[in-house]
């Protein structure tokens, strides 16, 4: 048994610093001496999620919640994987797994949210975001979301709204920002010509 948690550590640690083909040849030890270590088959599954290696991410994930079905980030990662192959409604259902063990948890509110945009779902979508964010307030990936969903539908002074809060907590070098930045400042431009318009 200490053989096994030894392995596990390591791989752990190797996947912390990005050595990731490395980590997987531990967490395959792991299995082999152990195969109900929910842990290493969650692990090996986030990094083939990492990847991009999403039928062999889903495999781990499978067997990490077949060994333990209240494992919130197995679900939530499986949810991730059948998104990235475009089944979004299987996706739903992971997302929908997680928050019921875990309503808590911004990151699945989030990413349950994305999938109902990919679906067209925006109303529902808009629930998500607003639920993250009712968990906490400074998640700003919550706050553009909820902000492109606004802009889209023509509600620029609340999408305005929405990405100066995200803007309080994001800072100006952040990669999703940065993405977003064009939009942003489209957004605050149109919502101050509304606001003119209205005076």
């Amino acid at each position: 048994m200490k053989n096994y948690v030894e392995l596990l550590q390591r791989g752990n640690a190797l996947m912390d610093i990005g050595l990731y083909r490395e980590a997987v040849m531990y967490y395959d030890q792991v299995i082999e001496i152990n195969q109900q270590c929910e842990r290493a088959w969650h692990n090996k599954g986030a990094i083939f999620h990492d990847e991009e290696k999403y039928l062999q991410a889903l495999d781990c994930f499978n067997k990490a919640i077949a060994i333990n079905p209240k494992n919130k980030d197995s679900w939530n990662y499986k949810g991730l994987a059948l998104a990235n192959i475009l089944r979004l409604n299987e996706a739903l259902g992971c997302y929908d797994k997680a928050i019921a063990i875990n309503s808590k948890d911004i990151i699945v509110w989030f990413n349950k949210g994305i999938a109902l945009l990919r679906l067209g779902n925006d109303l529902e979508a808009l629930r998500c975001f607003d639920a993250a964010l009712k968990i906490d307030k400074k998640d700003y990936e919550s706050w553009f979301a909820k902000g492109d969903i606004l802009r889209k539908i023509g509600r620029y002074w609340d999408a305005a709204i929405c990405y100066r809060n995200g803007l309080i907590y994001c800072d100006d070098d952040n990669d999703y920002f940065m993405a977003k930045k064009d939009d942003i400042i489209r957004t605050l431009v149109q919502s101050e010509k509304y606001s003119c318009e209205i005076i």
